[in-house]
């Protein structure tokens, strides 16, 4: 711990970053951000006239040799060697992280600082602002977030910490904007509804004990959430494009359906039960719109207390302010006199949305943002048209894993794509047969291509691929007296194989990928499809689903939206292909086949 006698002016700033997290690991790294503070505190250190200085890894064109602290360390050059170098004790590579040269008149402020670089920070006597955006991001504007290993420092930035009352009034803004524009419970208001969120794989948070932590490490105690409510809804992060880690709970859950709409409608939601996660920031954020049950799987090493250094303060969420030249003399005179009251608060001359603009997206209100949709109810007897403009069809935009809705049916777009859908009517004290759930629909493959290998999964039940009577495939299931009184069906499509249009035809312009192109679902009472059931029984279905018959499809690719939904807007049009082009077919019931 720093003794009185070392306490000093600060005479410089250094600016770096988790410099372990960089391509000699094998991972993705972000310099932007280093590069942002360097900027952005460095305007007021120069006015000041302190020494500026910066440092990264030699791929970066720095001076830091991560092999060789690597191999001090005794670790991989992989994620989890950087996972595990988060919490090593970083004196083992002294020698490579001496062009540091710090000092107690350092003032070294970092971009998500893991807690070994911390300790290092300490032992050489100098301060630290670790620095990121705070994780509440529903405000209108985004905030930092910002701790220190300085008593003086801590000090000046209470003096800068944001009100609290600014969340929840602009949680209370977003809840009235949501209650307008859609419905106030998720599927239904007689439904318990868990959710899930998810976070990007490479994430500072995930890391626990050293090892980097991943949805499958809770498999069973997601599971035993899952039991708890109708159905499990997972968020994956907006900026994590790729649900692979999501499907080991799809795979193992029954009652769990990846979504891709906005959060926070999701947190408005009156039927929600509980808000989970590994260790998301959404998980601070939950309370402030009236979800109290937050349960986190994960403990990460960057907030576990006896992995920081002695004195290592709590997150502040601050006002810009903590970048201007007034408030660094600030921290310059609290460092040399930790007895020494903080200065006077003064108005902020930073625009109040500066990160806003500088990060060049945003979470929080927006005019365009969509509240929950209407689910469509199914009775015996009746079919629900996956065509574009029913309320089935729209209700994909709710899930994840669908192109857009077609004029004669909606395509598949992932490995995984769920539905859900309501039951209305049918009791177990109705047709003593039961009841059979059909999905009608055909898989993309046209000759010679090899046709994709579909399976559909009805609340755990897996469903019999035939092809009826009118030569239409169809995928169907018995409903036993548990699903029905369930009232809920979860429908999970899953695909292996799926092409991409222009792969498999002459249709260069068409990458979308295509699996299952779903026609319609229907119930039935089970006595009206015992004498059609017999009839098809004895059919081959892997050659079923290997028909030459080319399914419909447009000639020209569909919209795609990023999945990268830091914006509400975004979120609702969420990815439906891989293509860039509005369909130009839309209109047409059979467009022209790719081939």
């Amino acid at each position: 711990m720093q003794g009185q006698k070392q306490r000093v002016p600060i005479k410089e700033l250094v600016f770096i970053d988790d410099f372990f997290r960089v391509s000699e690991n094998g991972l993705p790294c972000s310099p932007e951000n280093r590069k942002f503070l360097r900027a952005f505190f460095g305007t007021g250190a120069s006015r000041l006239g302190w020494r500026i200085r910066e440092f990264s890894a030699q791929s970066q064109t720095g001076s830091i040799c991560i092999p060789k602290i690597m191999e001090s360390l005794g670790l991989p050059q992989n994620s989890a060697g950087w996972a595990a170098a988060c919490t090593a004790d970083l004196q083992l590579a002294a020698e490579q992280l001496a062009v540091l040269a710090l000092t107690p008149a350092s003032l070294v402020i970092g971009w998500g600082l893991p807690p070994a670089i911390m300790q290092y920070v300490e032992s050489c006597g100098a301060a630290f602002l670790d620095v990121e955006i705070d994780s509440i991001r529903f405000t209108r504007n985004l905030h930092f977030a910002v701790r220190t290993n300085d008593p003086g420092i801590q000090a000046e930035l209470e003096r800068l910490r944001i009100d609290d009352e600014i969340f929840w009034s602009s949680a209370a803004s977003l809840r009235g904007h949501f209650a307008r524009r859609g419905n106030s419970s998720i599927v239904h208001r007689d439904l318990n509804v868990g959710l899930f969120v998810g976070q990007t794989t490479v994430d500072l948070a995930l890391i626990g004990e050293g090892r980097l932590a991943q949805p499958a490490d809770f498999l069973e105690s997601i599971q035993q959430w899952a039991r708890q409510v109708d159905l499990l809804v997972i968020r994956p992060h907006p900026a994590q494009p790729d649900p692979g880690p999501f499907h080991v709970l799809l795979d193992s859950i029954p009652n769990t359906l990846l979504v891709s709409h906005n959060t926070y409608s999701l947190l408005c939601a009156d039927n929600l039960a509980f808000v989970g996660a590994i260790s998301s920031g959404v998980l601070r954020e939950a309370p402030y719109f009236g979800c109290n049950d937050v349960r986190r799987l994960l403990v990460d090493d960057r907030n576990t207390t006896k992995l920081l250094p002695p004195n290592c303060s709590p997150w502040i969420t601050v006002r810009l302010e903590v970048a201007s030249a007034r408030s660094l003399e600030a921290f310059s005179v609290a460092r040399s006199d930790a007895s020494k009251q903080p200065a006077d608060e003064q108005p902020s001359t930073f625009a109040e949305d500066t990160l806003n603009q500088v990060f060049a997206y945003h979470w929080g209100l927006d005019p365009a943002a969509v509240g929950l949709p209407e689910f469509p109810s199914l009775s015996p007897g009746q079919s629900l048209s996956m065509v574009a403009g029913t309320p089935i069809a729209q209700s994909t935009f709710f899930a994840r894993g669908w192109h857009f809705p077609e004029s004669w049916g909606t395509w598949t777009a992932e490995e995984h794509a769920g539905l859900v859908v309501l039951l209305d009517g049918p009791t177990m004290d109705g047709p003593d047969n039961g009841f059979v759930l059909s999905l009608r629909g055909d898989v993309y493959g046209p000759l010679p291509a090899q046709a994709p290998e579909v399976k559909v999964i009805v609340n755990g039940l897996e469903c019999h691929p035939r092809t009826n009577q009118d030569g239409e495939q169809e995928w169907v299931v018995d409903l036993d007296a548990e699903t029905i009184r369930r009232r809920v069906l979860v429908i999970a499509v899953m695909v292996r194989g799926a092409h991409r249009v222009c792969d498999v035809s002459e249709n260069r312009h068409d990458a979308r990928l295509l699996g299952l192109g779903l026609h319609s679902i229907s119930l039935h009472e089970r006595m009206e499809q015992t004498q059609e059931s017999a009839d098809n029984s004895a059919l081959d279905t892997a050659a079923e689903q290997s028909t030459d018959l080319c399914p419909p499809v447009s000639t020209e690719t569909s919209n795609q939206a990023g999945t990268n939904e830091a914006v509400l807007a975004p979120e609702q049009a969420q990815t439906r292909s891989d293509g860039d082009d509005v369909y130009a077919d839309a209109d047409k019931t059979v467009p022209p086949s790719p081939n």
